[in-house]
C-alpha cells in the first residue's frame, strides 16, 4: 500500500488499493457539522490570535516579521485553518457537501484546503525542529514565553490535531512538492536576503564583524557559505521529503471512505417517502 502511495495522484479521491474511495465530507467538514464547526472556530481564533499577540508585543521592526520561517509556518496555518472552519460552516449550512465522482476533479475549495494543510504542517515542524534544536541550542540564551511556546510547538500541535483528528485529512506523497516549493522559496529568500540586500536584521545588532545580519546564525550565505549549502539542501531534498512520508504514514489509519447512501437512507434526507 505504501508503494501505491508514491503514485498516487495529489488529490485523488480513490486509494492504492483500487477499493476504497475517500469520504469528502467526513474527511473536510466531518459530522456532526456544527460541534465541529464550533472546534474549528475556536482553533482559528486561538492561532489568531497568537499572531495578533505576537505583532503587539513587537516593539519595534514589525515590517520584518515576515522574514522568519516561523512565521511563514504560522501564516499558511491561518490560512489552512479558516478554510477548514468555512468547509465546516459552509456544510453545516447546507443538506450535502459534494462527493465528487471518479471522473470529476474534487472541489477548488477542498482542493486549496488539502494543499494548505500539506504546506502548513510541514512548514509548522520545520520550524518548530529549527527553533528548539537549532537556534536554542547555537542561538543566545532567552527566557520564553507563551508566545514563543505557542509558536514552536502549540500551533503545530493545534495544526495537526484538527487535520487527522478533527478532519481526517489524508496526506498523499505527491502532495510534498507543494511544501518544497514554498521552502525553496523561502531558502531563495534568504539568499537574497543575505548576498544581495542591505535590509540586515533589525531584530539584532548590526555590527559589521558579527553575524548579526543573518536572519538565522546557522544559515548565514555571507559568513558560512559551505555550512549554509549544505545544510539547506539536506533540509529542502531529504528531510522535507522524509517528513512527509511520516506523515502520509500517520494518515493512512484515520482515513474515511465512503459508503453511497441506500436508497431509503436518500429519500429520508431529501423528505421523500411516508411521514
Amino acid at each position: 500500500r505504501l508503494m501505491g502511495e508514491l503514485v498516487q495522484s495529489p488529490f485523488s479521491i480513490s486509494e492504492s488499493d483500487g477499493v476504497n474511495v475517500l469520504d469528502i465530507q467526513q474527511s473536510f467538514a466531518p459530522s456532526p457539522t456544527r460541534l465541529i464547526a464550533c472546534l474549528k472556530i475556536i482553533a482559528f481564533i486561538t492561532v489568531l490570535d497568537v499572531v495578533v499577540l505576537d505583532l503587539v508585543l513587537m516593539d519595534a521592526n514589525r515590517y520584518f516579521y515576515m522574514a522568519y520561517l516561523a512565521h511563514w509556518a504560522l501564516g499558511f496555518s491561518l490560512v489552512y485553518l479558516f478554510l477548514s472552519m468555512t468547509n465546516s460552516l459552509l456544510s453545516a449550512c447546507s443538506k450535502f457537501l459534494f462527493q465528487p465522482s471518479m471522473e470529476k476533479p474534487v472541489p477548488l475549495l477542498i482542493r486549496t484546503t488539502w494543499a494548505l494543510f500539506s504546506i502548513s504542517v510541514l512548514f509548522q515542524i520545520l520550524a518548530t525542529i529549527m527553533h528548539w534544536i537549532l537556534v536554542l541550542l547555537y542561538g543566545p540564551e532567552r527566557d520564553f514565553s507563551f508566545i514563543d511556546c505557542m509558536k514552536y510547538g502549540g500551533i503545530l500541535a493545534i495544526v495537526i490535531l484538527e487535520g487527522f483528528v478533527v478532519n481526517r485529512i489524508p496526506i498523499r506523497f505527491r502532495q510534498v512538492n507543494y511544501p518544497m516549493a514554498v521552502l525553496l522559496l523561502y531558502l531563495i529568500w534568504i539568499v537574497i536576503h543575505d548576498r544581495h540586500s542591505k535590509i540586515g536584521n533589525p531584530d539584532k545588532s548590526n555590527e559589521n564583524e558579527s553575524d548579526d545580519d543573518a536572519i538565522y546564525a546557522v544559515l548565514n550565505w555571507n559568513k558560512r557559505p559551505v555550512e549554509t549549502g549544505i545544510i539547506s539542501s539536506v533540509t529542502l531534498l531529504v528531510a522535507t521529503p522524509l517528513i512527509f512520508f511520516f506523515l502520509v504514514v500517520i494518515s493512512l489509519p484515520y482515513r474515511r471512505f465512503y459508503s453511497p447512501p441506500s436508497p431509503h437512507k436518500l429519500e429520508e434526507d431529501i423528505g421523500i417517502g411516508s411521514p
